[in-house]
């Protein structure tokens, strides 16, 4: 399948069991948010029935933590999650915060982080500030980053606002 994550999905009923048990299945590293969701409906045996109002306001942040969590050491760059669930890998001339920035502005624009919020998910840094694992960036829209359970669509009084 090229470039595959393995995907073993937790459920309330499977919490407690010891995780390297429960069975996984493979999807594709360019996979979207609706495929995987596709993918994970199959494999617990419940409709796929997808609500494209939620696909069109998910943020990126939840596939690159899944991943960060599986992804292998890349030795000369990082995955970048933009748009709607792309993933792309970034070469880094330097494997520290600094070339990683610099790498997002060649590849996206100087003005990413004006314009994006950005999340560095699964990075690990060594004793002199080089990542020893690359983070996953995920590049979300402002206006699609909170979760929509975190929105507060009416302000009750002066003291609400929504949460950023």
């Amino acid at each position: 399948m090229g470039d595959a994550i393995e995907v073993r999905l937790v459920t309330a009923e499977t919490a407690k069991q010891d995780r390297t048990s429960l069975p996984t299945f493979p999807i594709s590293v360019h996979a979207t948010i609706q495929e995987l969701h596709e993918r994970a409906a199959h494999h617990l045996e419940l409709s796929a029935t997808f609500d494209e109002a939620t696909l069109r306001n998910e943020c990126n942040c939840t596939l690159a933590q899944q991943i960060a969590d599986c992804s292998q050491l890349l030795s000369s760059g990082f995955y970048a999650v933009y748009g709607k669930s792309i993933v792309c890998q970034i070469s880094v001339v330097t494997r520290s915060k600094v070339g990683v920035d610099m790498a997002l502005a060649d590849h996206f624009g100087a003005d990413l982080e004006d314009r994006k919020k950005l999340h560095f998910l699964g990075g690990e840094t060594g004793p002199a500030g080089q990542y020893v694992k690359t983070p996953v960036v995920s590049i979300c829209s402002k206006d699609r980053h909170i979760p929509p359970h975190a929105r507060v669509t009416e302000l009750a009084d002066d003291s609400s606002e929504a949460r950023s």
